[in-house]
């Protein structure tokens, strides 16, 4: 299916089946618990993660990448083929500057080693466009982009990976297919958007 684009505080967002968001005006992609190095997880899941990832960094020319947290979990930080498998990859891309917003994983694990070159901050930023952060947030000002939560809606008793779009939030799917997503009830101003094949 197509992508979506939307006007989100006045700045065009598109929404894509791959689960990430593309910010126009900046050329920023945003994506959301990638969880590598997880329990079950494996160098293969990895390759299709980066896979996926580059593809969307190519269709976008993307400028800047922002992962709104959990990027690599508690157990891939010492795994040696997880971390060497995304530094050949970040070689890759070394132009692109990428951002990582801390999320519960790096708060028990660490931020990422050194040699990724990603600059790892707390959230909720503070601007100007958009308050980015990992757990969900209401800001005062602003509109919020966030992760942590894994939406997703039930169809004919399928979990579908999904964006949360609330009135000063929008939540992403977790990037990773082998993440586990939840289900959730959305509230009376939320947006469900999926894009992508139904059961």
């Amino acid at each position: 299916m197509d992508d979506i684009t939307r006007k989100v505080a006045e700045e065009t967002l598109i929404f894509t089946s791959e689960r990430g968001v593309f910010w126009e005006r900046t050329r920023t992609l945003f994506i959301a618990d990638t969880h590598w190095g997880g329990t079950h997880r494996t160098l293969a899941s990895l390759a299709d993660d980066l896979r996926r990832l580059s593809a969307l960094i190519t269709r976008f020319d993307t400028q800047r990448l922002i992962i709104l947290g959990d990027m690599i979990d508690v157990q891939g930080v010492g795994e040696a083929g997880i971390l060497q498998v995304i530094s050949a990859w970040r070689e890759t891309y070394a132009e692109i500057p990428i951002s990582l917003v801390r999320g519960d994983q790096e708060r028990e694990a660490g931020d990422p080693p050194l040699d990724l070159n990603i600059d790892v901050v707390n959230g909720p930023t503070p601007g100007p466009y958009f308050v980015l952060c990992h757990q969900p947030h209401q800001p005062e000002k602003g509109y919020a982009i966030a992760g942590h939560l894994h939406p997703a809606i039930m169809i004919d008793g399928h979990k579908i990976p999904c964006y949360r779009f609330g009135e000063r939030c929008l939540t992403l799917p977790a990037f990773s297919d082998e993440v586990k997503c939840r289900s959730f009830d959305p509230a009376p101003n939320d947006e469900v958007i999926i894009i992508g094949k139904l059961p």
